[in-house]
């Protein structure tokens, strides 16, 4: 898990509706980056990651997930299963958004 991962899971939840979050998406600025080489590897190739994040209502909202890079100039999430964020969505018409909690709600 990389760091900025671990700082966000630190943080506060937030819970925000989806049309909220859309608005605040907006707001989101680079907290952090971090850039490492894998020099083992010719040419090396680079990976990080990144924590995105705002303040709403004193309270810090985020986003955080690793990168590798592909080929030369190319990168793609590390694991696109693992993007952190300390954000709960909900739904105002359908609950809490991809969750089981969420589901049953619809239900």
């Amino acid at each position: 898990m990389p760091l900025e991962a671990v700082l966000l899971s630190s943080w506060l939840p937030v819970h925000a509706d989806l049309e909220e979050w859309t608005r605040l998406t907006g707001q989101l600025r680079l907290l952090r980056a971090t850039l490492e080489l894998e020099a083992d590897m010719m040419p090396a190739r680079r990976h990080g990651a990144v924590l995105w994040g705002t303040c709403v209502s004193g309270t810090m909202v985020g986003l955080a997930w690793g990168w590798r890079e592909v080929r030369p100039n190319v990168v793609a999430l590390e694991d696109p299963m693992s993007v952190s964020s300390n954000v709960i969505l909900s739904n105002k018409l359908q609950g809490l958004v991809g969750t089981a909690q969420g589901e049953a709600d619809r239900r």
